[in-house]
């Protein structure tokens, strides 16, 4: 959301960025970002249809029902279900619905159950900052997962399949749980540095040899690209949107199946260095490159 900001701005777009429905009548148009959390969102949805502006969705989406149930959180489960019709309002009241990849755009139809006026707008990077030097050969070790801390990153999983093959994992992102990072922790090949920022980040993708995601969604995991884009091989998740970006270039695993995370971790360490793919982040997944369609289609809209 930044970014596309910050882009939008260079052109000559004013932007502001809000969280509520106060002044929505000054503006042309309503961008939304995510579907969740449904109580905050749809109030203020609410006024940006009564405002009569156009609106415009950026989802994030993926269904989340296969997960609450694996994890018997059938609290969240009931109420993911319960909010499908409000889902489906917000999709369907929405001029345009951006999708990072056609696979996020069949499960949103899927789940809404309508089609809707969807537009693959895919995530991009900032090139200059993670775009980085050649490999110097030898010099990349162990495993590397850029993520926010919890359950839904998955990296209970990561770090025991690490620990498995004594390949050294090093954690990096906010740790909003706690708990379930010191259950991480207790693998004595884990090694946990805290929330950097993106120019320190530069430095660890540069010296991984492989980044893991294996999270329960993915669309496709901004830093799987950022990455892949500094050299690394990947190892990623099939629940998401992962491969339109990363084609066979990645190794790919259930994240609901150990046994697939470990497989994955097998192919990306025995295979080569990904110039090819490193090369295909850099040309196709620019920031600049990415968003260039989002000014024409809101002029069309307004």
């Amino acid at each position: 959301m930044l970014k596309t900001a910050q882009y939008l701005r260079a052109r000559g777009i004013d932007v502001a960025i809000g969280g509520s429905a106060a002044g929505m009548a000054d503006f042309d148009l309503i961008h939304f970002w995510g579907l969740s959390p449904m109580e905050s969102l749809y109030p203020v949805f609410f006024h940006a249809v009564r405002s009569g502006r156009p609106i415009v969705l950026t989802p994030i989406y993926w269904d989340l029902g296969r997960y609450y149930a694996a994890m018997g959180s059938f609290q969240r489960l009931r109420l993911w279900n319960e909010q499908r019709p409000l889902r489906r309002e917000i999709a369907a009241g929405s001029a345009r619905v951006f999708v990072s990849g056609e696979k996020e755009a069949l499960a949103l139809t899927k789940d809404v159950g309508a089609s809707l006026p969807c537009t693959v707008v895919p995530c991009g990077i900032d090139t200059r900052l993670f775009g980085g030097a050649p490999d110097v050969p030898g010099t990349r070790v162990g495993v590397l997962c850029a993520a926010r801390i919890g359950p839904r990153k998955n990296q209970i999983a990561l770090a025991q399949q690490c620990a498995l093959r004594r390949l050294p994992l090093i954690l990096a992102g906010p740790a909003g749980n706690p708990a379930y990072l010191n259950r991480c922790l207790q693998y004595q090949n884990v090694q946990y540095v805290g929330a950097i920022p993106p120019q320190r980040l530069a430095a660890l993708y540069r010296s991984a040899q492989i980044h893991a995601l294996v999270g329960y969604a993915e669309t496709p995991g901004l830093a799987s690209l950022e990455a892949a884009a500094c050299g690394c091989r990947i190892v990623t998740t099939t629940e998401g949107t992962t491969e339109a970006y990363f084609e066979e270039y990645a190794a790919y695993c259930d994240p609901y199946d150990p046994g697939s995370i470990g497989a994955a971790l097998d192919a990306a360490a025995q295979g080569e260095s990904q110039t090819e793919l490193r090369s295909a982040i850099l040309k196709k997944f620019s920031w600049e490159t990415c968003l260039a369609p989002l000014p024409e289609v809101y002029q069309s809209l307004i």
